[in-house]
């Protein structure tokens, strides 16, 4: 009969949140992505308003990085 074993770390409800919102976050902006770069996304929108919301995306991103530290992740 083989014993079970205990997992060496366990994780607390806090860290399992934090880790579930960039998770979600990671994905919503993959399926942003593929949306946007998808060719046939021209027959909807405009190449102006593509551009435009590539534009956004960008500036967001940029921002976003600006102020990310790792230190602060740990």
């Amino acid at each position: 009969m083989k014993s079970y074993k205990y997992p060496k770390y366990q994780i607390e409800e806090t860290e399992y949140e934090k880790v579930d919102v960039m998770t979600f976050r990671v994905l919503y902006m993959y399926k942003l992505f593929r949306l946007l770069f998808n060719p046939k996304l021209k027959k909807h929108l405009s190449e102006e308003h593509i551009q435009s919301i590539k534009q956004k995306v960008k500036e967001q991103i940029d921002e976003s990085l600006d102020s990310l530290s790792f230190d602060d992740i740990k």
